[in-house]
């Protein structure tokens, strides 16, 4: 007889379909192909699916020649695909290995090379580096590391050397500027900022280091930038050793670059004039029109030249003068000064020794 607990939860037992059961058998045969594909897979040669690339952990700096030439071949450039092109590094004398191969990295992946400091090269518009290194067979501690960039022109090879320059270096009588520390070697001639660096502290490496070189500087040609800074600039009153070149955002302004700058004295106090030669006397007229406009943003116009002819302005901008001017296609003045007669008259006379517009500017 049954109980109530009975026939209160027990129900009788249902028959299972025979579509049931092929439902089932299917679903476990499934099961199974998957398990034995998986173990086939484990257990065979094939690469896992999730590979990782050793390549990925590779030296950063290690650029094969192979690479290289694919970028020169890109870039329709093959001076530098081995050491016997005519922009290879040059033999010296003594134990030392001419670099076996010379690897090119581009503005674009400088940083595979130097990273952290790609962005200072690329603020001076580098567009490539030439790497090589010396070696000497005999004693494989020594090595000589050559840096060789191409700036793109000189007033950028002269900016980023003057970047890195210490203050107190001693010439080295090699290109346009040069100097050696601790062994090491730099100097820009031409479009070309080059470093020689020595592994050791070694007198004979250093030695080495300075013949590398004097060798690469007699292989650049030099390149003179027409009516050039040095020029340009006033010679009397100019501190030594105190010009500069500012690639871009001269004087924090983000419309102003390619400017060059010289610290003078002027009736005992100092200044600092400045110039950019612009494409065309409007190019310079308009940085004029926009120098203005950041002085009365900042500040306010002070003083205006008397003469018509000239474009001579003068203000006074988060205390410190500006004065700044436009002849022809050059843009120039005073900047930061804290006097603003002197100010006014280093503008002035600037103004009057640069030549004259020719009739097209």
């Amino acid at each position: 007889m049954p109980t109530h607990f009975g026939r209160r939860y027990m129900r009788p037992v249902e028959r299972i379909s025979a579509t049931e059961k092929i439902a089932g058998g299917v679903i476990l045969l499934v099961v199974v192909l998957l398990v034995a594909g998986m173990l086939l897979h484990v257990t065979s040669k094939q690469p896992p699916l999730f590979a990782v690339d050793p390549a990925a952990f590779a030296d950063k700096a290690d650029v094969t020649a192979a690479n290289a030439a694919d970028d020169q071949a890109q870039a329709g450039d093959t001076s530098v695909t081995s050491p016997a092109g005519p922009a290879a590094m040059p033999a010296i004398d003594g134990p030392w290995t001419v670099p076996a191969t010379v690897d090119r990295f581009t503005a674009d992946n400088l940083y595979l090379k130097i990273d952290g400091q790609a962005d200072a090269y690329q603020q001076f518009s580098v567009r490539s580096l030439m790497f090589g290194v010396y070696t000497r067979p005999d004693n494989p501690a020594h090595a000589i590391d050559v840096y060789w960039y191409d700036m793109g022109k000189p007033e950028n090879a002269q900016g980023m050397y003057q970047a890195e320059a210490p203050p107190d270096a001693t010439s080295a009588d090699i290109g346009g500027a040069s100097y050696q520390v601790g062994g090491a070697v730099f100097f820009c001639k031409g479009s070309s900022y080059v470093q020689v660096m020595p592994s050791t502290l070694d007198e004979a490496d250093a030695q080495a280091a300075l013949t590398i070189a004097r060798r690469i500087a007699a292989r650049i040609e030099s390149q003179d930038v027409a009516a050039g800074p040095e020029q340009l600039l006033p010679q009397a009153g100019r501190v030594p050793d105190s010009m500069r070149y500012l690639a871009q955002d001269a004087f924090s302004l983000q419309f102003l670059g390619d400017v060059h700058t010289a610290d003078y004295t002027v009736n005992d106090r100092s200044v600092t004039l400045f110039i950019h030669r612009a494409d065309s006397a409007a190019a310079a007229k308009k940085l004029l029109v926009e120098y203005v406009a950041f002085i009365e943003r900042y500040g306010q116009v002070t003083w205006r030249d008397v003469d018509a002819n000239r474009n001579i302005v003068a203000g006074d901008a988060a205390g410190a003068t500006d004065v700044v001017f436009a002849k022809g296609a050059y843009f120039g003045g005073v900047n930061g000064a804290d006097d603003a007669g002197t100010a006014r008259q280093a503008a002035v006379e600037f103004y009057n020794t640069l030549p004259e517009p020719r009739t097209s500017e």
